[in-house]
């Protein structure tokens, strides 16, 4: 499995060549543009929880994390063959007891980031970023589990909402990956 919070670049009034997000040091539309971006960004936000929507909004060209303590639900996923993780839900189902490896490689923009690897409704691991001004962050973190058919994996921001600044553009994605290291046999399941 292979998602990612992503979208393509903006076919009418994008960025030029869309090589850079707009608002970073290297944009051409400078920090006024950000201000004025990260202002509607904000209102986007608002008024998605208002209405109670998806977690990720699509906003513009960019996509946000905008709720807190409900999975991320990723919308473009790379390999998903056996469709283990549900993109309605947000989670991967383990069907095939076993040990796992999880990653996730994540963009801070443009404030904090909180999020927490769950397992089942318990968080098994969990990722602070601070996000620095006038920049671009990442997070990332990775972990082997054993999983029973059954299992539920996902990614959620924790916390308010101060801490939802997970992100994604045409070149910054924020990727959440799993797959089977070995399944379970007779042999390790008695080593438990």
């Amino acid at each position: 499995m292979m998602v990612s919070l992503t979208t393509g670049c903006p076919v009418e009034g994008g960025w030029e060549g869309c090589r850079v997000p707009p608002g970073t040091a290297a944009s051409r539309d400078g920090t006024a543009e950000m201000a004025a971006k990260a202002q509607r960004v904000k209102r986007a936000i608002q008024v998605n929880r208002e209405r109670g929507e998806s977690p990720v909004r699509k906003h513009g060209s960019h996509h946000l994390v905008s709720t807190t303590n409900k999975p991320i639900r990723f919308n473009k996923l790379f390999f998903n063959e056996q469709r283990h993780y549900d993109d309605t839900s947000g989670k991967f189902r383990c069907s095939i007891p076993g040990v796992y490896f999880f990653t996730y490689h994540l963009t801070v923009y443009p404030k904090d980031a909180r999020v927490g690897l769950y397992k089942n409704d318990k968080a098994v691991m969990l990722t602070y970023d601070q996000f620095q001004e006038n920049n671009v962050d990442q997070a990332s973190g990775s972990i082997v589990l054993r999983l029973e058919a059954g299992d539920e994996v996902w990614l959620q921001v924790y916390g308010d909402e101060k801490h939802g600044g997970i992100y994604a553009d045409n070149t910054n994605d924020s990727t959440f990956s799993g797959f089977l290291l070995y399944p379970n046999t007779p042999a390790t399941s008695q080593r438990r």
